[in-house]
């Protein structure tokens, strides 16, 4: 069964700017954060319209900042755009 945040690239797909082995801190200052920035093709639309529902599920399944919620409860929300 596949994951629903989990996305597999076309393989035209470039990563730029990645930070995955230590957090950077950005430019004007903040909390130390991994990044990764895609390049895809512009006639990639299959890539692009999975990572919109990827992002679209992680949306739905993570509880939103400030939520009061125990580990024992699921977070529901109601709809998500992205």
């Amino acid at each position: 069964m596949n994951h629903p945040t989990k996305v597999i690239t076309g393989p035209r797909t470039v990563f730029s700017y990645l930070t995955v082995n230590e957090p950077r801190i950005p430019l004007r200052g903040g909390k130390p954060r991994y990044s990764a920035s895609l390049i895809i093709p512009k006639g990639d639309t299959k890539t692009v319209e999975k990572i919109r529902a990827a992002i679209r599920m992680t949306i739905l399944i993570l509880p939103h900042p400030g939520a009061e919620f125990q580990k024992s409860q699921k977070p529901v929300h109601k709809s998500a755009s992205c």
